[in-house]
């Protein structure tokens, strides 16, 4: 899980705390 997470971050380049 915590992979897929880092892909969805490196995709969006930033991970807003909105899109929790």
């Amino acid at each position: 899980e915590s992979s897929a997470q880092l892909a969805m971050g490196a995709a969006f380049g930033v991970v807003p705390p909105q899109e929790k």
